[in-house]
């Protein structure tokens, strides 16, 4: 959306794929009523008088334009492609994804959220219900961090639709591609036992084949308190969380850790929707 915190993303993404080697799809999604190859080229055969139709002609090649100069300025750091997809976000992101065999997504975000969205999730949290790869998300100035240690929140409460064994696939790809430490963390409330908090963290590092880690217990009422202190306590510059998203009305009644950690965390945020990979 040529934000602040999306050119941070950028900045970001071209860290993961310089370490990584992996190529960048810089995208703009912008629903219009022209083909795709308008989308591309910017260049379209047929002469509109309607004023909606030329503001939106414009828009697109000023979109474009600003893709290129992003682009061109990265471009030394990874390798970039750029496009205008020509839908919505939310409706859109599912297709993208599919076209270009995305694995990975890095996204701005603001950390707030509109009366409207309190019902719906903002733009990340809807990206995440959607979508069957991990989202980094971040605010601006977030783009400096670091991949030494990630903190893990685990809790481990399977049901029928959790595919803990692809999301954490994913997260050891991610931490063998970057050379990131896992440090896994239970949040339990006061008075729990600890003991029993780190056999679980043993047990979940065995079932899922995860050996270069280390692990710890918080002792908060708050989940979000609790993994925060750890990224402060191990200088984290990543924290993960897998998390069972919903949509529709049944989100206005769960409560999203990794939304609540991207209001309120110094660091990005990595998001593995258990009910979608």
């Amino acid at each position: 959306d040529f934000s602040q915190a999306a050119e941070d993303a950028l900045k970001l993404a071209c860290t993961v794929a310089g370490t990584s080697g992996a190529e960048i799809y810089l995208v703009n999604f912008l629903e219009h009523p022209f083909d795709e190859s308008f989308s591309t080229t910017g260049d379209v055969n047929t002469k509109y008088d309607d004023q909606e139709k030329i503001f939106t002609i414009e828009l697109i090649r000023k979109s474009k334009r600003q893709l290129q100069e992003l682009a061109d300025t990265y471009r030394d750091n990874a390798t970039i492609n750029f496009e205008i997809f020509a839908m919505d976000l939310i409706d859109g992101i599912e297709d993208y994804i599919r076209k270009e065999a995305i694995d990975f997504i890095i996204m701005g975000t603001t950390g707030e959220e509109t009366a409207q969205e309190f019902f719906t999730g903002n733009h990340t949290e809807r990206v995440i219900e959607r979508v069957n790869c991990p989202v980094l998300s971040l605010r601006a100035g977030q783009h400096e961090t670091t991949f030494d240690t990630v903190v893990v929140g685990v809790d481990y409460q399977n049901d029928d639709k959790a595919n803990y064994r692809a999301a954490t696939s994913y997260l050891l790809d991610f931490a063998e591609a970057m050379g990131s430490q896992l440090h896994l963390v239970r949040v339990s409330k006061p008075n729990a036992d600890t003991s029993e908090a780190e056999a679980a963290l043993n047990e979940f590092a065995e079932k899922f084949h995860i050996h270069n880690y280390t692990k710890g217990v918080q002792i908060s009422k708050d989940i979000e308190a609790g993994l925060l202190r750890s990224v402060t306590s191990t200088g984290a510059g990543i924290v993960c969380v897998l998390t069972h998203h919903e949509g529709g009305f049944f989100r206005f009644f769960s409560h999203s850790v990794s939304e609540d950690l991207s209001k309120e965390s110094d660091v990005p945020v990595l998001s593995i929707n258990l009910h979608r990979v």
